[in-house]
């Protein structure tokens, strides 16, 4: 029989329903604080959550889902909404930076540059888009 140490269960995850971009990254804020996140980490995935809750909001439909799941070294965010999913799979995923003058992309692209992981799929909640940070995000 294995027993799991204290430190090494998962935490309870931080349920957000239809929040602003403002909530999530103060949520995810707070909760990465308690994972001990390193700073560099934390802002880049509080940014990167910000960017994909607000393209839910935007380009998604109703209902916007967020769920934060503290993990002993990393986090993982879930951001739901019930829209098909992307119509580019490609757009703000290249390599390259959106150009200056465009209207759009700069979310996914900014989410790619700050997670360890960045996952989307289609499930039967709708278009999901998976956040991961931190030591064993990879």
């Amino acid at each position: 029989m294995t027993v799991a140490r204290s430190e090494d269960r998962p935490r309870s995850a931080v349920e957000l329903d239809g929040p602003s971009p403002a909530v999530a990254r103060r949520a995810v804020a707070d909760v990465s604080e308690s994972v001990g996140l390193a700073p560099s980490v934390a802002e880049g995935l509080i940014l990167a959550v910000s960017e994909v809750v607000a393209n839910a909001h935007q380009h998604g439909a109703p209902p916007v889902r967020v769920v934060i799941q503290p993990l002993p070294d990393r986090m993982v965010v879930e951001v739901t909404d019930a829209g098909p999913g992307v119509g580019d799979r490609y757009l703000g995923v290249l390599p390259t930076a959106p150009p200056p003058d465009a209207t759009s992309g700069r979310g996914r692209w900014l989410a790619q540059q700050h997670c360890a992981e960045v996952v989307e799929f289609v499930g039967s909640s709708g278009f999901t888009v998976r956040l991961a940070g931190g030591v064993g995000a990879r």
